[in-house]
């Protein structure tokens, strides 16, 4: 597979699913949720996780500033 090009995250805020994560936690407890729902959101949440860390892994970090250097010159 090939590595994709990406902006480096110095540039960029993070793309972990964290506010994500933590607002589907409070929603399912605020309406206390079927055991089947946690289970479903649970899994969605572990897959979702999963690709973003892949994604992380997989990337190659582009400093967007040292490409625009390279190319005025």
């Amino acid at each position: 597979m090939k590595n994709v090009k990406v902006i480096k995250q110095a540039n960029l805020a993070p793309r972990l699913p964290l506010t994500f994560t933590a607002v589907t936690y409070l929603l399912l407890d605020k309406f206390d949720a079927a055991g089947w729902i946690w289970g479903v959101l649970g899994t969605l949440i572990v897959v979702i996780w999963i690709a973003s860390i892949v994604g992380i892994v997989k990337a190659d970090f582009v400093d967007i500033w040292e490409e625009i250097a390279k190319k005025s010159k």
